[in-house]
């Protein structure tokens, strides 16, 4: 009976302490599935605490923007701008020529705290049904225009649009940059854009302007465009919404510094040196050209793009004119891909001031850009609200995004 007894006290203890160890395995574990919940929630809601509302104002920066961007290519793609060889030409192009540095700020702005591929994948369909879609319709009308199907799906590696490049391959590092905004103080972020701007702009372009020491590409590369999502994930984060009572200045304060950038850029632009006998005077004068060139990267067209964001973002909009903005605003990226389509470039843009006389006035002539800029605008906005639909819809689309990226990240789980 003692054996029994004895051997009954080993068996209950044993139970004990497995069923401790069972316990405490299934604690760890659920304590480390809610930690891993916590994190990955975290990571695509760094926020999660702030309201988060579709602020009219970001959209109306994205139909400025495009907006601009399209009197771009019709000064250039139509050759106006020679054509006529009007000064007021070159100021309307250097005063829109933050067009590029607004939307990298404002995917930073409005993605700082989101990191789903899922929105690149969607882009990735729009491009290549406007690549596929204008060539076929192109081929019905013309034999001899033979599409190449292989540049129409992979639009990235034949570039088709250069923005869309850039901006696929700055992407990929935007999980990286985002968790990096979220555990970063807000000092050292200061720090870090300082030393960007100061190093990689001022530092390169007056020390050395020959070399592009950090291959910034006069703007159009992967590393700006880091850079400019960076300043705008710091906007979107801190910057959002500081005004307080004083509108009016604020909003003065802000305008004053887009003319003065436009204006000094135009100025440093069309500044002579060939004339100047003094050297110093002459390097001087080289540098400051250098600085306030009208590039993307340069001082003038960062300060414009910021004051415009942010004065845009910081106005109060009326109800419906909101929805109206927030209406066209998604709408925008489908406007530049199909008004930059090669054939659409090559066949309307550039012959869109061919019949036109060459002794228009100047102000008959900028009216006209206006004009037929915005005609292409909303034109280009109809073809892609008609695409949302089927998109949305008929394909569902974007649950199909949804769904690949779920799939991917499963592959590495």
């Amino acid at each position: 009976m003692a054996e029994k007894s004895e051997l009954k006290i080993q068996t209950t203890n044993l139970r004990k302490y497995f069923s401790l160890i069972f316990n405490k395995r299934k604690t760890n574990d659920t304590c480390n599935e809610k930690y891993n919940n916590k994190n990955t929630y975290y990571e695509n809601n760094p926020n999660k605490n702030k309201d988060k509302k579709r602020n009219p104002g970001v959209d109306l920066v994205r139909i400025l923007g495009m907006w601009c961007i399209i009197i771009h290519h019709i000064l250039y793609h139509s050759r106006v701008i020679y054509k006529y060889n009007y000064k007021i030409l070159t100021f309307i192009n250097i005063s829109s020529f933050w067009h590029v540095n607004s939307f990298a700020l404002i995917s930073g702005i409005v993605g700082y705290n989101t990191n789903k591929y899922s929105n690149l994948i969607y882009l990735w369909f729009c491009v290549v049904t406007y690549q596929f879609g204008i060539h076929y319709l192109y081929r019905l009308k013309n034999k001899n225009i033979n599409p190449k199907f292989t540049y129409d799906f992979f639009p990235v590696a034949f570039i088709k649009y250069w923005y869309f490049t850039k901006y696929f391959g700055m992407y990929l590092f935007v999980p990286i940059i985002n968790r990096g905004i979220a555990y970063i103080s807000k000092n050292r972020i200061k720090l870090i854009l300082f030393s960007f701007y100061s190093i990689y702009i001022i530092w390169n372009d007056y020390i050395n302007p020959v070399v592009d020491l950090f291959n910034l590409d006069r703007g159009y590369s992967i590393n700006w465009f880091a850079i400019s999502y960076i300043t705008g994930a710091y906007i979107g984060k801190y910057e959002n919404n500081y005004i307080g009572k004083r509108k009016f200045i604020f909003y003065l304060i802000l305008f004053s510094i887009y003319i003065f950038s436009s204006c000094i850029c135009y100025k440093m632009y069309y500044y002579e040196i060939n004339s100047m006998s003094n050297n110093l005077k002459k390097k001087i004068i080289i540098a400051l050209k250098s600085l306030f060139a009208p590039r993307i990267n340069s001082i003038p067209m960062i300060l414009q793009s910021i004051s415009i964001i942010l004065l845009l973002m910081n106005i109060n909009y009326n109800k419906y004119i909101g929805k109206i903005i927030c209406f066209f605003g998604p709408l925008t990226f489908g406007v530049y891909l199909i008004h930059e389509h090669e054939l659409i470039r090559s066949t309307f843009i550039k012959n869109l001031f061919s019949k036109d006389s060459n002794q228009l006035k100047q102000n008959t002539v900028v009216i006209l850009v206006f004009i037929r800029s915005i005609f292409i605008f909303f034109i280009c906005s109809f073809i892609d609200y008609l695409r949302y639909i089927i998109f949305h819809y008929i394909l569902r689309i974007k649950k199909i995004c949804i769904f690949l990226e779920k799939n991917m990240l499963k592959l590495f789980d």
